[in-house]
């Protein structure tokens, strides 16, 4: 009976380290796909940022390039509407 018994706990004991190992390596597993997931959205996230700088720094050259050409077309007409002013005169 004591054969048994310790032949139940041996073959107890060694299901239990297979689990245990099993469960170690499943526990890995997801650590290194968790730390993947991590770099990629922290690259997704530069990425985005990066975007969103570029499209800014679009709207604000636009803007001053929009501020010149609309300085410059406003001084063109002052000149054309004193030139008429002087024909006129």
């Amino acid at each position: 009976l004591l054969k048994t018994g310790r032949y139940y706990q041996d073959e107890f004991q060694k299901n239990q380290d297979d689990w245990e190992a099993h469960l170690a390596n499943h526990r890995r597993s997801f650590e290194e796909e968790l730390v993947h997931a991590a770099d990629k959205a922290s690259a997704h996230k530069e990425h985005v940022r990066g975007q969103h700088d570029l499209l800014l720094r679009q709207w604000a050259l636009g803007e001053a390039k929009g501020l010149f050409a609309q300085a410059f077309k406003s001084w063109f007409q002052l000149v054309v509407k004193e030139k008429q002013r002087k024909r006129n005169a």
